[in-house]
Order: structure tokens, then C-alpha cells, then sequence
């Protein structure tokens, strides 16, 4: 399976918390394979470097060393862009941030894993919540 780990439950899993941590420790060494959004990579390093937490950046780094990098091409903008329009058509809206996270799973055929499963419901993206008990 592929895993695209959004920002929130990355930060859970740098601060250890459950039930996300052993969630996370089960889906290694398997065949799991961890795709990088640029955007998640963003949102965790932005906090970290406000917070001057450097250790934490440290931790990230080595958590997230082996993950596969997705960065989005012309056509995945365009593609997000579109979708950006339906959902607004529809009458509802979307953070661009969780748009672009959404059009990286697309693109990678990845399982977002969030526990915010509000924001990307009905956008094509499998979902996993590793908050739920």
C-alpha cells in the first residue's frame, strides 16, 4: 500500500502520541511504501523552524528520509485547479493546502492518512485516521 501521512498525523507520530505512534510502528516493514507530498513536507518544516525546535526537525528528517518525494507537475496543477472549480460549483470549498495533498495521493494512487477526514471526503482519495480507537 501506498501512504501519504498528512501534517497533523505527522506531528503526532514526532510527539509519540497514540494510538497514532503504534499505528505507524505496524505499517513499517511491510511493504508499505511512504510517498512525500512537498506541501506536508512545508507545513511540518514551516512549524518546526518557527517553534526553533530543531530536534523535532531532526526526528522529521530521519523519519521521513526513505519516503518518496512527490512534486507536482504542470498538469497536476492543472488537474487541481479543475477539481478546485467542481468542489466550488458544488457549493462547498477547500483549503488549496489540502487540495494540493489531495492531488498528490491522486497522482501517487496513495492512502492519505489524516484525521482530517472531513476535508478531503469526496474528493476520489482513499482515507485512513489512525486517531480513531
Amino acid at each position: 500500500m501506498r501512504l501519504l501521512i498528512d501534517s497533523n498525523t505527522v506531528s503526532y507520530i514526532l510527539r509519540e502520541q497514540e494510538p497514532v505512534l503504534s499505528r505507524f510502528i505496524g505499517t513499517l516493514g511491510s511493504d508499505n511504501v511512504f510517498v512525500s507530498s512537498d506541501v506536508v513536507d512545508y507545513e511540518i518544516r514551516r512549524y518546526l523552524v518557527l517553534k526553533g525546535a530543531t530536534r523535532q526537525l531532526q526526528r522529521y528528517e530521519a523519519l521521513s528520509l526513505d519516503w518518496l518525494p512527490i512534486s507536482l507537475t504542470r498538469n497536476d496543477w492543472r488537474a487541481a485547479a479543475k477539481l478546485w472549480a467542481e468542489i466550488h460549483r458544488a457549493g462547498r470549498s477547500i483549503e488549496d493546502r489540502d487540495l494540493l495533498i489531495a492531488i498528490s495521493a491522486l497522482k501517487e494512487q496513495a492512502t492519505l492518512v489524516t484525521n482530517n477526514i472531513r476535508h478531503f471526503k469526496g474528493l476520489g482519495v482513499p482515507l485512513l485516521n489512525w486517531t480513531d480507537e
